[in-house]
Parts: C-alpha cells; sequence; structure tokens
C-alpha cells in the first residue's frame, strides 16, 4: 500500500485509506469449508476522523449532513462499553439518529452514544453499496470539514448504567447440559492460544424488529488474547449467511441488485448496531483503543454469502483479569461480550456457519476500520504460524451442517461433545 497522507489538528486524527488497494488474509482452512471465501476486500477511499471530544450523535449527523459529508460509520462509547453504527445513507440525518435511539434504548437502556470517532468517504468516492449497486450521491464533502464543525457541539455523556448481557451466560458456558447431546466435536485444540477457547452465538428473529446476533468469548487457561501479535494483526468474529439460490461463482460487486437483502439480516449491514463489553465492565479506559468496527466491507464474497462480522483493531489491550475458572487452578483472562442489532432480510431464516480469524492490520498509524484491515500481508510481520503452532482462521461451525436462524451455539475446547442446534 502508498503511504496515506494525515492531517492532524491538534488532538484531532484523520485516516486516509487508499483507492483500489485488494486484500488476501493468509488462511487454514477445512477442506471442506470455505470460512474466509476469497477474502479478496476492495478498499474504497475513506478517511476516518477522531473527534477532539465526544458529540452526540443527532448533532453530528446534522451537521455532516448539511455539509455534505458521506459517513460510513461512527464509533461511540456507551454505558461501560462501546459500540459501532453503520450510517445508513437511503435515510437521512434526522432518520438514522432516531433508528439509533430506538434500538439503543432496549440495546443500552440508559445509555447514551458519545461518538469519538467518525469514517466517512473521501470526497473523491461516489458511494455505492456492497452488492456494487450506486447509491444517491448528492453534495459531497470532505471529511476533515467536520473536525472544526465538531469543536462548536457540545460534549456526550455516554451515561453510567451498565450494558445488558444475558443472565447466567457464564454459567451456560460451562454448563455440560450445553454440549450433552449433538454433534461430535472435534478433540483438536484450537489452531493458536491466541484464539478464544470458548465462544457461543445466538441468533434471534425479532427483537424490537431487528435480527438480533450475541457473540460471547472466553481466553481462558492457555488461551489469552496477549498472545497475539501486537499492533500488526487484529481479531474478527464472523458470521456467514448462506442462500444456495444464489450464484457461488459470481462476486460482489458483480451481483444482481438488491442480492444484500435476501438473507436472513440485510447483508449490507446498513443501519446496524453494535455494542460491545469486555471483560466485567471495568476496563472502559482501554475502550477506545480496542478499535472495533463492524465488518460490512464485502466486496469479492460471493453473491450466495452475507457475512455479519464484527473486528478488533488491536485485541491485545483487553486487559487480563487473571482471576479463578472452572473450579480448578485454570485462570480465566478475557471475556468479550458482542450484541448486533441488524435490519431484517426479506428471507425469513438462511443457512449459517462461523469462524474466528486473525487478519493484518494495515491501518497503521490510523484508527482500525473495515476498509483497512486484511488488506495485504506485510512480509515484515507474518503471521508467527510455527511459534503459536497454528494459522490465523480457526473454522467454528462448518457450513455443511447446513445449521439456520434462529439457532443457538457454541464452540468449547473442553467440551465432547457438540450443542444441538436450537430452532
Amino acid at each position: 500500500m502508498q503511504p496515506r497522507n494525515i492531517i492532524a489538528p491538534v488532538l484531532a486524527t484523520i485516516a486516509i485509506t487508499s483507492l483500489g488497494a485488494t486484500a488476501l488474509h493468509s488462511a487454514e482452512h477445512d477442506p471442506n469449508d470455505t470460512v474466509s471465501h476469497n477474502d479478496l476486500k476492495t478498499d474504497p477511499e475513506v478517511e476516518t476522523v477522531e473527534l477532539d471530544y465526544p458529540v452526540e450523535t443527532n448533532d453530528l449527523f446534522s451537521r455532516a449532513e448539511t455539509l455534505g459529508v458521506k459517513i460510513v460509520s461512527v464509533e461511540y462509547l456507551i454505558s461501560d462499553g462501546l459500540g459501532v453504527y453503520i450510517y445508513d445513507t437511503e435515510k437521512t440525518a434526522e432518520e438514522n439518529a432516531a433508528d439509533l435511539e430506538v434500538t439503543l434504548h432496549s440495546q443500552a437502556p440508559g445509555g447514551n452514544p458519545a461518538v469519538f470517532s467518525v469514517t466517512a468517504l473521501a470526497a473523491t468516492q461516489q458511494p455505492s453499496h456492497s452488492d456494487g449497486s450506486p447509491q444517491n450521491a448528492g453534495s459531497f464533502a470532505a471529511p476533515s470539514s467536520l473536525l472544526e464543525e465538531a469543536r462548536h457541539l457540545p460534549h456526550a455523556e455516554p451515561g453510567d448504567s451498565e450494558l445488558p448481557r444475558p443472565d447466567g451466560l457464564g454459567d451456560e458456558l460451562n454448563d455440560s447440559g450445553l454440549r450433552e447431546d449433538g454433534f461430535n466435536a472435534s478433540s483438536d485444540e484450537p489452531p493458536t492460544r491466541a484464539h478464544p477457547n470458548s465462544i457461543w452465538f445466538q441468533t434471534k428473529d425479532n427483537v424490537d424488529g431487528k435480527r438480533q446476533v450475541s457473540i460471547f468469548s472466553q481466553w481462558a487457561g492457555q488461551s489469552n488474547t496477549h498472545k497475539a501479535p501486537k499492533y500488526w494483526w487484529g481479531a474478527e468474529i464472523q458470521l456467514y449467511q448462506h442462500n444456495y439460490n444464489l450464484p457461488e461463482t459470481i462476486s460482489r460487486p458483480l451481483c444482481a441488485p438488491g442480492t444484500d437483502k435476501r438473507y436472513w439480516a440485510n447483508a449490507s449491514l446498513a443501519g446496524a448496531t453494535m455494542t460491545v463489553s469486555i471483560n466485567d465492565g471495568t476496563a472502559d479506559g482501554v475502550l477506545k483503543s480496542l478499535e472495533a468496527y463492524i465488518d460490512s466491507n464485502h466486496l469479492s464474497d460471493p453473491c450466495s454469502t452475507g457475512a455479519i462480522g464484527v473486528g478488533f483493531g488491536k485485541p491485545t489491550v483487553i486487559p487480563d483479569m487473571d482471576i479463578n475458572w472452572g473450579g480448578g487452578n485454570e485462570k480465566l483472562h478475557q471475556m468479550l461480550y458482542v450484541d448486533l442489532r441488524l435490519p431484517k432480510g426479506s428471507n425469513s431464516w438462511s443457512h449459517i456457519s462461523a469462524a474466528t480469524k486473525y487478519v493484518q492490520n494495515n491501518c497503521q498509524g490510523h484508527r482500525s476500520h473495515t476498509d483497512c484491515m486484511g488488506l495485504s500481508i506485510d512480509p515484515g510481520h507474518p503471521w508467527p504460524k510455527d511459534k503459536l503452532k497454528g494459522g490465523t482462521d480457526f473454522l467454528l461451525l462448518n457450513k455443511q451442517r447446513k445449521w439456520r436462524t434462529p439457532t443457538h451455539f457454541s464452540w468449547d475446547e473442553y467440551a465432547d461433545r457438540r450443542p444441538k442446534a436450537l430452532q
């Protein structure tokens, strides 16, 4: 990649991602599955603006619309965690702010999205959907114009409430009742000790009019996020939707218009909202440093796949809790809980598969986001496969099982058998 230019007023930064770069994620695949598909990612030119201080979403969205700035996503602090919102360019600023407020009312009750980072299209680009169809362009201004404007907006506070988590979730993960029936699990250990060794998914059809995907990951015993290479590798968790009535040999952006809607959840992810809490909710000092994003860049993915992914540019910043776990001498190091609320697709269900993986962080010097993660493998910072005794990708649910939403499943290193898909 070419070096990026940086416009850096005091206490504010803009990260510019170059146009036309391609990505090839290094991957170790199950021969019976396609975890990452081609994993080629075309990188649109975007700029990430880090604000001097957090501001209210409705103020920011309104000001951006007036200026002609095309927001892609925003990152915000909320309650004792953080969140990401994918801006829906088919809606007005007022409608986006209202939709976010309604969703967060149940997703983060008592919390307030205090935006500290904005990713927007650079002024030279014309916006398009992830399936290649054009969006309404309208007036178009550089994201840098938001910096001065944001300095005139009032400060926002994230609220002092706690993000909700399912009751008894930790007990469920350690309860063999979840795993006593179902498919045989592989007894092999995870590819590396940087991957979580216990991960739980749940999908729900209708939560306040949205699809919900909940993900809970634990690193315990010998597994620890701190074993991943620092700075140069980020972590992603992917839930893949599959529609076998769509062509697998044709990839975005060449898919037919409307392809993204032909899944359980709309694969464009426009209007998607994510909240993230780490450990016991007391590690708020590192929330910004985690550099969370929703992986909405699906360019080069097959038309038959609609991915729902979350990513973390700097997973090694999650503190080590180092607390007793499992009734023995094992230690629980990190916990990560993600709650996604997604616009519905036109299908009542989708087949699914799932994986967790590490991708190269090509956002060096800038804040991580979907369009600059996994663009290439820097030969100076390869994945330490020999040292970690495994590759970057770890398959959690094989698509050939033909599980479908809504469902509830987990992978646990300590389990003898996989759980049955719950319909």
